[in-house]
């Protein structure tokens, strides 16, 4: 069986009532899977995924380059940013997730800076005003 994630990575797929269902699905086995603190920003496992990843332990691992914290789930890897966003949000953040401290190794949520699917600009909870 394909996870749900698979399914909201096709552009075609997107914008329909049955990606905003599936979404819903993906939200909720977020927060089954993982716990989120956003102050100390990481996730951690609420499963055991396989026998090296216990349950409490910090999921994920570093990405190439030093690029921030690659997260193993849905049947493949998410920037920790990404999923942080999502996990707090329930929408899926659109481009790149950049941190405002510029320290990739955390992702803790008031540092985060993205983009929601209505266009509209985000760090952390606070929406921030375009510059025009």
């Amino acid at each position: 069986m394909t996870h749900p994630a698979r399914a909201l990575l096709n552009p075609a797929f997107l914008n329909t009532k049955a990606a905003e269902n599936e979404l819903a699905l993906l939200h909720a086995d977020l927060l089954n899977t993982f716990s989120y603190d956003p102050e100390e920003g990481c996730f951690r496992w609420k499963v055991r995924p396989s026998p090296r990843a216990g349950i409490g332990r910090v999921a994920g691992s570093a990405m190439n380059r030093g690029t921030g914290i690659a997260v193993p789930w849905g049947g493949r890897s998410w920037s920790e940013a990404q999923l942080a966003v999502f996990y707090m949000t329930g929408q899926l953040p659109v481009g790149k997730v950049l941190r405002y401290d510029g320290v990739t190794a955390v992702s803790r949520f008031e540092q985060l800076i993205y983009t929601l699917p209505d266009g509209r600009r985000f760090q952390g909870s606070k929406e921030i005003t375009p510059h025009v």
